[in-house]
């Protein structure tokens, strides 16, 4: 728990932490055979109620997708973050990338977003990827780099 960031404004205090943290000791630092997991349970209802409506099947890729995003955020290293980039920044960081190639188009954006978000999460998990545009008239090519902590792909039943 020393590196749970409880002033996160995007985070939940901590409690998810600490949750986690719980429920480590509980299954790995217990002599008992057995854990019930209705205090956990109830965390996460109070901190995502819309994912505990009802007694229904929940969609579970919602609710992995909250654990690893509260998770990142109660954790994140990250105490103030630098202000969101000006036009005039993006610009630079466009022309830079330009004329500095493909390792570095995709280095900055990187340590950009680990200027704003950084936890084990991050560095166990999260990744990066390039997406690439192709204008059918003029052919210019346009290039991002986002980062993904999780990827959702789709499954059918023939796999």
């Amino acid at each position: 728990l020393d590196e749970v960031n409880y002033a996160n404004p995007l985070g939940n205090g901590g409690q998810l932490a600490e949750a986690f943290a719980e429920l480590q000791r509980a299954v790995w630092q217990s002599e008992a055979s057995s854990w019930n997991p209705k205090g956990l349970r109830r965390k996460f209802a109070s901190l995502a109620p819309h994912l505990f409506e009802g007694y229904q099947q929940q969609d579970v890729q919602e609710f992995f997708a909250f654990c690893l995003d509260g998770l990142h955020e109660d954790l994140n290293r990250v105490s103030k973050r630098p202000p969101p980039l000006t036009d005039e920044e993006e610009a630079a960081d466009e022309r830079k990338s330009n004329e500095h190639g493909e390792e570095f188009a995709a280095a900055l954006p990187w340590r950009r977003h680990l200027e704003r978000g950084k936890s084990f999460l991050v560095d166990l998990l999260q990744g990066q990827q390039r997406s690439t545009l192709v204008c059918c008239r003029c052919g210019h090519t346009s290039r991002r780099f986002e980062p993904f902590l999780y990827m959702s792909l789709p499954v059918s039943r023939k796999m």
